[in-house]
């Protein structure tokens, strides 16, 4: 395992860990969700061993999103206060651009792009606005309705108030003020962020299983196989998780293939389940 510091187009400084395979064929692009990093993320941390002993590289790319909050090193030598407070959804496409031209510059030939929790609507996102023929499949980890788990009461019983506030904030240049609520009663959040990942229709409004529309735009544009799993006690299930994955499914109209798998008996960070959802990666990769 290595880490490498590269910046992003927009001049941010993001860590990148890299497990490296010895043929250079293929390698698995994973972009956590929210807070996430290498340290907490100890699934990430299974998947790289399981992925580098079968010699399938494997990159955990730090979006500016990594850690509840951090201080990004800037090319100016500036230092900039993001992390999941401050982060804007659609700037993920900087990100994971450099995830991509690092893993290439490797020496790389095929990727995979694996999204875990919100890193999967950012892979969704990229996807719908970039093409690349190296990109040879999507894996969509735990992947969530974000729009539908901040407007659902069972989930977030504070939607209006938060949004009534944001919007407040926003319209008084206070973009960056934490809102009264904590989301999901984990996230403490500014007002900026919030209407980013709550937007409906927005860029992050890619996987809407609770409205359920005819289409899924974004989705419908992945033109590459599709792995998609969650967890039986998954934290972000709209309907179940059947018919979770089963729409995701029906709405992923142009991938040539679709394969889905329920991770029973855990939740969303797949804990005791870590090598199990490896095992499972390493078949579906190697199966392309």
């Amino acid at each position: 395992m290595e880490i490498i510091n590269e910046y992003t187009a927009d001049g941010l400084n993001l860590p990148i860990i890299h497990y490296e395979s010895k043929s250079k064929n293929t390698c698995v692009i994973c972009v956590h969700g929210m807070s996430g990093n290498i340290l907490i993320n100890k699934f990430a941390q299974v998947w790289g061993d399981t992925l580098c002993k079968n010699d399938i590289g494997f990159i955990f790319g730090h979006t500016r999103g990594h850690s509840y909050i951090n201080d990004v090193i800037c090319k100016n030598d500036e230092v900039k206060r993001i992390g999941t407070t401050y982060e804007i959804f659609e700037e993920c496409l900087y990100d994971i651009d450099l995830f991509v031209e690092v893993a290439l510059k490797l020496g790389y030939k095929k990727l995979v792009l694996l999204g875990h929790s919100l890193g999967a609507n950012k892979v969704i996102y990229y996807m719908s606005k970039k093409i690349n023929k190296n990109i040879i499949g999507v894996i969509l980890a735990s992947p969530p309705d974000m729009c539908g788990l901040c407007r659902m009461k069972k989930y977030e019983p504070h939607y209006k108030e938060m949004l009534e506030e944001a919007r407040k904030y926003v319209e008084n240049n206070d973009e960056n003020h934490i809102l009264s609520y904590v989301l999901w009663d984990e996230y403490e959040i500014s007002a900026k962020t919030f209407l980013s990942i709550s937007k409906e229709n927005g860029a992050v409004d890619n996987l809407p299983i609770y409205r359920n529309p005819n289409l899924f735009t974004q989705l419908s544009t992945i033109v590459v196989p599709l792995l998609a799993f969650e967890s039986s006690l998954d934290d972000i299930i709209i309907r179940s998780v059947d018919e979770d994955l089963q729409l995701i499914k029906e709405k992923a109209i142009s991938c040539p293939s679709f394969k889905s798998a329920i991770i029973k008996d855990t939740g969303h960070t797949y804990i005791g389940k870590e090598k199990e959802t490896a095992d499972l990666i390493v078949e579906w990769v190697k199966e392309l």
